[in-house]
């Protein structure tokens, strides 16, 4: 039985993580590689997601509200300094199922089969580079 979910967003690319070809294939300093179920190459870009995380002035917004509008909308967006930050996203993985979402534009959003999954895929590799991600659980 799935357990109700603090936040419940809208408008996400969810990819869940060990369906069909859904992996993580790389978690690095600047980005997350990933592939999708249907086995498409994507990547997350962790400059951007701390950069809208800076323009959501360190907190969450409404689960509608869209972030990635933040990039559009401000003509600095690329010139935030985000050196000495590294908040990518939010996490649930106390959640049934565990979760993590990235304040990337496209919203992308991981689903887990597992709490040991979501800790030895992603969150441990994005501790090894310096990620932060805020608790929603």
């Amino acid at each position: 039985m799935r357990s109700a979910r603090f936040f419940t967003f809208n408008e996400v690319e969810l990819v869940r993580i060990g369906q069909g070809h859904a992996r993580i294939l790389a978690v690095t300093h600047d980005r997350c590689d990933y592939s999708d179920e249907a086995g498409s190459l994507f990547y997350v870009d962790f400059e951007e997601c701390a950069r809208v995380w800076v323009c959501l002035d360190g907190s969450i917004p409404d689960p509608d509200y869209d972030w990635s509008t933040l990039a559009v909308s401000d003509p600095n967006f690329y010139a935030v300094d985000v050196s000495g930050l590294r908040t990518v996203g939010l996490r649930g993985a106390a959640d049934d199922p565990p979760w993590f979402q990235f304040f990337n534009r496209r919203r992308t959003q991981f689903e887990f089969t597992d709490y040991g999954d979501i800790y030895s895929e992603l969150l441990t590799p994005m501790t090894r580079v310096a990620c932060n991600s805020w608790d929603a659980s």
